[in-house]
């Protein structure tokens, strides 16, 4: 592929006007998932070489990264912009951001520590975004034996800063045992964080450590149309729509995904419209407590019935599909508009989903292969097919990219099509 960096007059970055562009990697969203699948495909694939670096924040404490990042900013100040995509690393960028905004010192832009922590703390989503709380939904506390009951079938989901293990259908009867009972809560980002949240009032009851989760209505799989991932983004304090994609569930485990797939293939013009209206209140209560210049994605049942009902709402990039936006959007790419926000540049994007061209992407999650290159790419130029597989260093779960002007169930066999030529070259290998 070449220079992945170089120089490229296509981003238009007078010399003299660049910045450098920091990372945050972790051991699962690596360096070369960056380096290797998303940038070459955006506006930034010739960005200076030297002027674009990483800060790998796996298996390090929240501490060593806090201070580590809170330094690099210090340092370079507005000559640096600092990209998260994940809650992870968003977590630790809002955290150093609001820290030096208190302390008086430089604010980076790019990372509201009220909305980050409102929109992760799914209680207090549940209970003070109006449009989040049309689902029933109750916390639980460490000192619970057993999950409150609704009412109707619910769904325990455990809060930012607890383990991810737990989540579970909640039957009528209130019998079901709390996976968090008397367990410890916290890790070591929590006090920092507790600190810095304890002085937002309206967020004051939902940030104790003894809440672990909470239990909400459950929304069936066979009740819906499609979940969604309405993603947009705000400049200057003004909302703007980007895509909207299926997130797509295994019908014998409805909790667990089969596939991501962008643009959506599931819903109208009709339904779409539905989904920006709801996409605009939810983030407009964003926008007034200070929300502005980032990414914002809010993730929506779409039912059978009608209903639109929120599912969450995060304050990053709709982080697994970047590879398949670089591929489906071109130099509209998700990566490429969350740099130039970073930078004070408007990326003037507007319901990107009407200009594909009947181009998706399908990703799927399977497990590693051994023995492979982490990252192999497979190229048809002729058909205009692309395709990926990425298997990260915390070798968790493996990712494919399958992208053409295609439908989505070709896509998807590719996906598994993919799977088998990377099977295929471990024996090679072998052999």
């Amino acid at each position: 592929m070449g220079n992945v960096f170089g120089c490229n007059s296509s981003d238009d970055v007078p010399e003299e006007d660049c910045q450098i562009i920091l990372i945050l990697t972790t051991s699962h969203w690596h360096e070369k998932w960056f380096s290797k699948l998303i940038i070459p495909a955006s506006r930034y694939s010739n960005y200076p070489k030297d002027l674009i670096t990483f800060m790998e924040t796996g298996g390090r404490t929240f501490e060593e990264n806090f201070t580590e990042l809170r330094d690099i900013i210090l340092k370079h100040e507005d000559k640096l912009v600092v990209l998260a995509v994940t809650d992870v690393v968003m977590t630790l960028y809002c955290t150093v951001r609001e820290s030096l905004k208190r302390e008086g010192k430089y604010t980076p832009p790019g990372a509201n520590f009220h909305c980050f922590t409102l929109a992760t703390n799914k209680l207090a989503n549940r209970k003070l975004i109006p449009r989040s709380a049309t689902v029933k939904a109750e916390k639980v506390n460490a000192s619970m034996e057993f999950l409150p009951d609704l009412g109707v079938k619910g769904f325990f989901k455990p809060l930012e800063g607890v383990a991810s293990e737990g989540v579970m259908v909640v039957p009528v009867g209130g019998k079901t045992k709390n996976p968090f009972y008397q367990a410890e809560t916290g890790r070591d980002e929590c006090k920092i964080i507790q600190k810095l949240s304890e002085t937002i009032q309206e967020l004051e009851p939902y940030i104790d450590e003894n809440i672990v989760g909470l239990v909400e209505e459950y929304i069936p799989l066979e009740d819906r149309v499609s979940t969604v991932s309405i993603d947009g983004y705000i400049c200057n304090g003004k909302i703007n729509h980007y895509t909207i994609s299926d997130n797509v569930y295994q019908k014998e485990n409805p909790e667990v995904f089969d596939s991501l797939v962008t643009p959506t293939q599931r819903l109208s013009r009709m339904q779409q419209r539905d989904c920006w209206a709801l996409y605009d209140e939810v983030v407009s209560q964003f926008v007034e407590r200070g929300l502005d210049n980032q990414f914002i994605d809010v993730e929506a049942f779409f039912l059978k019935d009608g209903r639109l009902e929120v599912m969450e709402v995060n304050c990053r990039t709709y982080s697994n599909m970047l590879p398949g936006f670089a591929r489906v959007y071109g130099n509209n790419c998700m990566l490429s508009a969350a740099l130039d926000l970073l930078r004070g540049k408007d990326p003037g994007y507007s319901n990107v989903l009407d200009s594909t061209e009947g181009k998706i992407c399908v990703t799927t999650y399977v497990d590693c292969v051994d023995g492979v290159p982490d990252v192999l790419e497979f190229n048809d130029e002729e058909s205009g097919t692309w395709g990926a597989y990425y298997a990260p260093p915390d070798r968790s779960v493996a990712h494919i990219y399958s992208f053409a002007k295609s439908g989505e169930a070709e896509m998807r066999a590719n996906c598994d099509a993919i799977l088998e030529k990377v099977k295929t070259s471990t024996k090679r290998t072998r052999g």
